[in-house]
């Protein structure tokens, strides 16, 4: 008699745990990711379906072929069926958890979302040319919580004919200033106009103002000599120093965050046909993912959180500009911005970030939006091949599933990628 009412109890475990291995596998297809405790505790319950089921029929065979069961099997089968109960009940719990998580609308929320009256801790002022070093910056000091006017997320918040206004407006609100110094930012009519808006008496003053010398040239100097009373710094092609410093001298020391992992050796994907490479170093195939012909699909985990990216090549561009390295930046950032504007709000994308990226003697778009499930970032790359001189586009298309700050913090490993493409 108690026999079958083991193999009773395995069969309705089986079917109680039959339930969240569904659930689960139904948020794998849909989110393309799980947290990493309910990825490892899918497998132990797919293991307890199984042997569950397995139990159940050799007992009732066993019953009803009249064969004796050992009694150390009826214990050992009772500790099992206890260990696999606790363990369906915890994988219960944290399907409720991640169900949740995958909409959690803390993801999509950014200190962008709307400009109003509240005051900006940090302005950073910097020319086009240097803008991914200015970005690393923000992106970093915006996920350690900080409220940072940059220019790249605040466009397509105003008018572009009141974008100067907003400057201004930008820079009286700031609390502390950033310049990107060196002799073509002082060159810029735009950059010298910033520069005297942050030393006047109504923005954030010389006390208040860092420079970060990108490299160390007399122009900006020669243009305003106050500057030397200013907290400095020169890069040396550390990021991390310049971080850790910029924190210091905010007084926010303890929430650095983290530095990027050391590179690893490249690992080369490489199209024969076509004649590229890029780097993929650190990534895994993603067999999920669900791409055209052509197309590559990878994935890989950014301090527990997945990332993913597909990459298509073709010659028709969706790209706001020709193919043309003379191309004026301020000019295709409007472009850029028009693009971003129009085509991710026909297809119901709400677009926070639009991006220069420059690779290969020329500029290049780069969007970042959210979608129903996760932060897009999608790199328009066109260039010239060698051998035939017609315009590719590569587009990548990055996807994190995450909130807002620590997709920041991913965008470092994006960038790597793209700035791996090479032709042949």
């Amino acid at each position: 008699m108690y026999g079958l009412a083991l193999a009773v109890a395995f069969l309705v475990l089986a079917a109680l745990a039959a339930r969240p291995v569904h659930l689960l596998l139904r948020l794998r297809e849909a989110f393309g990711t799980l947290p990493e405790p309910v990825a490892k505790r899918l497998e132990a319950v797919r293991g307890i379906v199984t042997s569950s089921i397995f139990i159940a029929a050799v007992v009732l065979v066993a019953r009803f072929a009249g064969w004796p069961l050992p009694s150390f099997l009826l214990v050992a089968g009772t500790l099992y069926l206890a260990y696999s109960l606790v363990t369906t009940i915890l994988v219960w719990s944290e399907v409720s958890r991640a169900r949740a998580g995958v909409s959690d609308p803390e993801w999509e929320r950014t200190p962008f979302d709307r400009l109003d009256d509240e005051a900006f801790d940090l302005f950073i002022s910097y020319k086009s040319e240097d803008v991914q070093m200015a970005r690393w910056m923000a992106d970093r000091l915006i996920a350690a919580g900080l409220r940072v006017w940059f220019a790249e997320y605040i466009v397509l918040l105003v008018a572009r004919e009141n974008f100067e206004k907003a400057i201004d407006t930008g820079i009286r609100r700031s609390r502390f200033g950033v310049i990107l110094s060196n002799d073509r930012y002082v060159a810029s009519d735009h950059c010298r106009r910033e520069l005297d808006q942050l030393l006047h008496p109504g923005g954030p003053g010389i006390a208040n103002l860092i420079e970060i010398r990108i490299p160390s040239e007399p122009a900006t100097h020669r243009y305003n000599p106050a500057l030397a009373e200013c907290r400095a710094i020169e890069y040396d092609g550390d990021p991390g120093r310049v971080a850790r410093f910029v924190f210091q001298s905010f007084g926010l020391a303890g929430a650095v965050p983290p530095d990027d992992p050391p590179t690893s050796a490249p690992v080369w994907r490489r199209d024969e046909r076509r004649g590229f490479a890029v780097d993929v170093s650190g990534w895994q195939v993603d067999g999920q993912s669900t791409v055209g012909p052509g197309a590559i699909a990878y994935r890989r985990s950014v301090e527990g959180r997945v990332l993913k990216v597909n990459l298509h090549v073709g010659t028709g561009t969706v790209a706001p500009r020709p193919v043309n390295a003379a191309l004026d930046e301020r000019e295709v950032f409007d472009r850029s911005v028009e693009f971003a504007s129009s085509f991710l709000s026909r297809h119901g994308h709400r677009c926070v970030g639009v991006h220069l990226f420059f690779l290969g003697g020329y500029s290049h778009l780069v969007v970042a939006y959210w979608l129903p499930r996760c932060w897009a970032r999608r790199y328009s790359i066109v260039l010239p091949d060698p051998s035939t001189g017609e315009a590719t586009e590569f587009a990548f298309a990055f996807g994190f599933f995450g909130p807002f700050r620590e997709y920041l913090l991913a965008v470092p490993q994006m960038d790597r990628v793209v700035a791996s493409l090479a032709w042949r």
